[in-house]
């Protein structure tokens, strides 16, 4: 049945330190509404940011476990260490863990944290790159290591470039757009407001897919795809963030009064 739009999920920064009562929590949620998300795995996670906890000797386990059960599992990157300071191709940042670096390297750092999912019993061709930071140099190396997916990308629906398709990530909007919502979720940073709020998204059932659903949705022009990622990014710059803005002060200014 042709949709006009989808709400799905992704929870990013997974790894054995984590936070494993926020996550649990999540995970009981989305059991709860019968709705299987993608999980972002880190294979050998070294940023300190995400070492929430001591490692979990059940770690591995559960995520073999939801996999099982439906759940989609993505490579994030391979230590989620912000090595380079090069801009990506999508996120202006200049902080990445491969945009800048040469295929070789890449090429090995993807490739080892793939044969430590595999070792764990987790195969995916699915790639979430940490801070939503690559290059076109990483594409090929994703493609040479035998991933189809990346999850990113601002356009309303899937479109195909070096060979690999991307399903968009759009989440800096409070409105829900015609086309593919990835809702994402950091769980070791996120507070009881985000929980309800996507707690309140779940409960739009005629909306709510599978994130393995929507790899099956089908892929638009690259090149009108990129436009408009474009102008959605400026539409968010110039508009939503200000919109935003003005909001809160107008909340802080009818609390301050009262």
């Amino acid at each position: 049945m042709a949709m006009l739009l989808y709400i799905t999920f992704r929870l990013d920064d997974i790894c054995p330190q984590m936070d494993r009562e926020k996550f649990l929590a999540y995970q009981r949620l989305f059991d709860q509404y019968g709705i299987k998300p993608l999980i972002g795995i880190v294979p050998d996670n070294q940023d300190d940011y995400l070492k929430c906890q001591a490692d979990d000797p059940h770690f591995w386990d559960n995520m073999r476990k939801l996999q099982s059960q439906g759940w989609a599992i993505a490579q994030h990157g391979y230590q989620h260490v912000y090595c380079t300071q090069v801009q990506g191709l999508i996120c202006r940042r200049p902080l990445s863990e491969f945009a800048g670096l040469p295929l070789d390297e890449q090429l090995e750092k993807i490739s080892r944290g793939k044969k430590i999912l595999a070792q764990e019993g987790l195969d995916t061709d699915i790639f979430m790159a940490p801070g939503h930071s690559y290059d076109e140099t990483t594409l090929d190396a994703l493609r040479e290591c035998g991933f189809k997916y990346v999850t990113d990308g601002l356009s309303s629906w899937p479109y195909m470039l070096r060979g690999l398709k991307f399903i968009p990530c759009r989440n800096m909007s409070p409105l829900l757009l015609p086309g593919i919502n990835t809702k994402c979720i950091h769980a070791n940073s996120s507070d009881r407001k985000e929980f309800k709020r996507i707690q309140k998204a779940l409960t739009k059932t005629r909306y709510t897919r599978d994130f393995r659903e929507v790899l099956g949705v089908g892929c638009r022009n690259t090149y009108l795809s990129q436009k408009e990622e474009r102008l959605y990014e400026a539409a968010h710059k110039y508009v939503i963030v200000p919109l935003i803005l003005a909001r809160q002060r107008m909340f802080r200014r009818a609390h301050a009064g009262s």
